[in-house]
């Protein structure tokens, strides 16, 4: 065991080695020696963790969650080869999430590009902020509106027919695809694929999010040589071809890209009568582009297709996990669901969903207590490009930030109960910035009220039809994490209203 122990820190020694070049060296002493100052665990015992995490993927949320409720509101962790200052104090991490000094990035999210490119979720900087500026406006009601037709769809109700009565099933299949036509539908107008593509492109996506993670807590992966002895680098690289192909595939803005689809058997068809998001969004760049000269104001073709990778990331993994996660919610607690079942008969009656769905008190305080317990983004990290000052001390340039929103959602400092499933603590006023799960201040998350539109439709319209029950409780739950927190099953049974 001992040998193994040592032969671990001497690999991650020498990633360490490879990654940090001289100019970086005195930076990075001296975020060394303030990180190090911080109350915690001795390193040796850090990195002994870090080894944990590493051979179980599993334990990262726990022993950061650990991690805080031992040394407290100020802390540090290692991860691979990184430590990490970690804030759960608001106070402390809105002074960071709220500057500009704390919107940085690229690097904490390097092993994020073979999924995301140089998206606007990895940007930073000029080129985050321009993007974010076109895509804003285009997640507002007004447009948003555009698309409730297109969300109340009953594919997904009608599929589940053949469950009724049944045996315990799945729930989570059937809104992965539902979730992946949404997408298709309202981002880039086409509507319809085949069953067997759709699933091979998620399955690719799960890949690349498995392989991301990998390298966060394995950091010797990051190696292309270590990597290719595992066998996964050829996987990998035929993962990311194909989900860059299909993003090229659908673009809107190359007419050529539909008989492309038609010839790799896609069976798509394309809407006319709806003005998709990111039409609007390529609109917004060539109008930017005629007005300004300045080049640094410009999003190639290339960043277009890296947001278009981005919103299918954060678009499909969101809505899927989200609904799933509520559903288990609802079939745990009968008498919510029964609840919620009752708000959406006096609200809806027999008519379509519309703008009605943010004025259902409940089904908000049900969808904000799902994502407190399980928020689908469980940590954020940031890497600082100039000192933030603090109440307590001075976070130094260039040190990376660790905020752990699931320690924080689950901190009875906070919250009442923290571990119980009670929606209507959100029936009163609480401190916005103890609940936080899209995130806050500069990079908090464009898409939510985007994303709670599709997932209030989801719940809507698979109340109005079917009662759902599962086995055992909220502490049975189990939870995995690859970026983004999932439950590992969805398994409930149901029955017609």
């Amino acid at each position: 065991m001992y040998i193994f122990l040592t032969t671990i820190v001497i690999i991650l020694f020498m990633t360490f080695i490879f990654e940090v070049n001289k100019k970086k060296f005195y930076k990075l002493k001296k975020n060394l020696e303030f990180v190090i100052s911080l109350p915690g665990a001795s390193i040796f015992s850090s990195l002994v963790d870090s080894l944990q995490i590493a051979c179980n993927y599993k334990e990262l949320i726990n022993c950061i969650d650990a991690v805080t409720k031992k040394y407290g509101n100020l802390t540090r962790f290692i991860l691979g080869t990184d430590i990490f200052v970690v804030l759960t104090k608001p106070e402390d991490y809105k002074l960071v999430l709220t500057n500009v000094n704390g919107n940085y990035k690229s690097s904490v999210t390097q092993t994020w590009k073979a999924i995301l490119g140089d998206g606007i979720i990895r940007a930073s900087g000029a080129s985050h902020k321009l993007r974010r500026k076109i895509i804003h406006p285009l997640m507002n009601i007004k447009y948003l509106s555009e698309y409730i037709t297109y969300f109340d769809s009953n594919l997904c109700m009608d599929i589940l027919e053949k469950n009724v009565d049944g045996p315990m099933f799945d729930l989570k299949p059937y809104i992965e695809q539902y979730a992946f036509n949404i997408f298709l539908v309202t981002t880039v107008g086409i509507q319809g694929i085949a069953n067997k593509d759709g699933l091979d492109i998620l399955h690719k996506q799960k890949e690349l999010f498995k392989d991301a993670y990998s390298k966060v807590i394995k950091p010797w992966l990051r190696l292309n040589w270590i990597f290719s002895l595992t066998g996964n680098r050829k996987q990998m690289c035929i993962a990311e071809k194909t989900l860059i192909d299909f993003i090229y595939n659908i673009s809107p803005r190359k007419s050529e890209n539909y008989t492309a689809l038609q010839r790799n058997n896609y069976n798509m068809t394309i809407f006319q009568e709806l003005k998709p998001i990111f039409n609007n969004y390529w609109d917004r760049v060539e109008e930017i582009r005629a007005n300004v000269s300045n080049k640094s104001c410009d999003v190639s073709y290339e960043n277009f297709l890296d947001d278009i990778r981005n919103f299918f990331a954060a678009i499909q993994n969101t809505i899927t996990e989200a609904t799933s996660f509520i559903m288990l919610m609802l079939a745990i607690h009968t008498d919510v669901q029964e609840k919620l079942r009752q708000e959406i008969l006096v609200t809806f009656n027999n008519d379509k969903i519309a703008q009605r769905l943010l004025n259902m008190p409940y089904l908000n305080m049900v969808f904000q207590e799902t994502l407190r317990l399980f928020p689908i983004v469980p940590i954020i990290s940031r890497q600082l490009t100039e000192d933030i000052k603090l109440e307590s001390c001075t976070l130094p340039e260039g040190c990376y930030v660790m905020i752990p929103i699931f320690a924080i959602h689950r901190n009875p400092k906070y919250w009442y109960k923290p571990l119980e499933f009670i929606p209507e603590r959100f029936s009163s006023t609480h401190c916005r910035y103890t609940y936080i799960p899209f995130g806050m201040g500069l990079r908090d998350c464009v898409g939510q009220k985007y994303a709670f539109l599709i997932v209030a439709t989801i719940i809507v319209n698979l109340l109005r039809r079917y009662r759902f029950v599962t086995v055992g409780n909220l502490n049975n739950i189990k939870t995995t994490a690859d970026i983004v927190l999932r439950p590992q099953h969805v398994k409930m049974s149901i029955t017609r209203i």
